[in-house]
């Protein structure tokens, strides 16, 4: 039956003012199956309230998948309060170190404090990567910065598979590289 003919029944039943026993069963697995089609939903959802007093098993049943729909919606809410925080936003490549580098450091304090310092030194380590690579790292962590902004979820997820698309690419860069070695 396509979903035309679908909502029709599911319309015809809602509006209904007759119970149908022998149905019970077919109608909460039917609403159980119809979970994506708003529509049918509502018209199945009122139905079985209008209807849920007619029959224990059916008011039963309809309990049933009421706490079965309320677990779903609480482990969506913690999934999202969970894993749906920010991006981390980092770079994975540094282009340069630094070195800090203290010797000859001493305190006495027995009674009066006296403390040296022999030498101090910080050196800076510039690093040989591909200026793909570097330009890699830089959109990706551009965008996991961007993203964080953004409040509409379809725009969220193309740009959270840029991210990942260019991390792909930074991997191949790396591997590419390793094999040359």
């Amino acid at each position: 039956m396509n979903t035309k003919n679908r909502e029709g029944l599911a319309k015809g039943l809602s509006e209904s003012n007759i119970f149908f026993k022998e149905l019970e069963n077919h109608i909460v697995e039917w609403y159980v199956k119809e979970s994506d089609n708003i529509l049918i939903s509502e018209y199945l959802e009122n139905y079985m309230e209008k209807h849920k007093g007619q029959s224990r098993g059916f008011r039963k049943q309809i309990e049933c998948v009421s706490e079965i729909n309320n677990k779903k919606t609480l482990k969506e809410l913690i999934i999202r309060k969970f894993f749906d925080k920010k991006i981390k936003c980092k770079h994975f490549y540094n282009v340069r170190s630094r070195t800090v580098d203290l010797t000859g450091l001493q305190a006495d304090v027995p009674q009066k404090f006296n403390f040296g310092f022999g030498s101090f030194k910080i050196e800076t380590k510039y690093y040989d990567i591909s200026e793909r690579l570097q330009a890699l790292d830089v959109l990706q962590y551009s965008l996991s910065n961007d993203i964080n902004g953004i409040s509409d979820q379809n725009q969220k997820d193309s740009m959270l598979k840029k991210i990942i698309e260019t991390k792909i690419q930074m991997l191949q860069i790396i591997m590419q590289l390793n094999n040359r070695d």
